[in-house]
């Protein structure tokens, strides 16, 4: 029997604060929220609760260069919960030959956001550029482990000790001519996540 049956409640109560101002070409949008999550699993006759509160920051910012020119910068903390798959303690069928197995002992994550945004279009040269560049740092993110044993593995998920990390940069530009219109662009993505395959991260 894989005894899987599983109750699973959450619930996120949140009071926050936003306040905007402008200087001259520069809007500049902080913000503050108040968390309170209740999160409530019953399962194999064990009831566990987690009630954590979090204080999570943001800010908005954009300067206006010209009517046809502007730079933004976004930043934000996020969390992040187990769902139910990831909590459940009993085995579930992932693949042919894979089994999953969640985690009880998941606390959520935290996540750090910086997303950069350029773009300038002027209509009467025909030319457009925009550019993005994001980066994020994920505390105690959920990670997944792989246990292989013959041809079979065991598929599950962990809170990754070592931050993740993820980085998004691109960029684009086209312009248009009279008959025609030519583009270019180019993106670069890295990542650095923490595994763990038979033990070993």
């Amino acid at each position: 029997a894989f005894n899987n049956e599983n109750q699973y409640n959450f619930l996120d109560m949140f009071a926050g604060l936003t306040y905007k101002t402008k200087m001259g070409p520069v809007i500049i949008s902080p913000s503050m929220y108040l968390h309170s999550y209740q999160v409530k699993d019953k399962q194999q006759e064990s009831l566990k609760k987690r009630n954590p509160s979090l204080l999570l920051p943001a800010v908005y910012a954009k300067w206006t260069i010209r009517s046809t020119q502007s730079l933004s910068f976004r930043y934000a903390m996020e969390a992040k919960f187990a769902d139910v798959r990831q909590r459940a303690l009993g085995i579930t069928i992932a693949d042919y030959n894979a089994l999953w197995r969640g985690n009880r002992l998941l606390t959520n994550g935290l996540t750090h956001s910086y997303n950069l945004y350029y773009n300038y279009f002027d209509l009467f040269s025909g030319m457009n550029l925009f550019g993005n560049m994001s980066y994020q740092y994920k505390i105690k993110d959920f990670s997944n482990s792989t246990a292989f044993e013959a041809f079979n593995r065991l598929n599950g998920v962990f809170n990754s000790i070592e931050p993740n990390e993820h980085l998004n940069a691109m960029f684009r530009v086209d312009k248009r001519f009279n008959l025609f219109k030519i583009k270019a662009g180019a993106e670069l993505i890295a990542f650095r996540n923490n595994n763990n395959i038979n033990g070993v991260a």
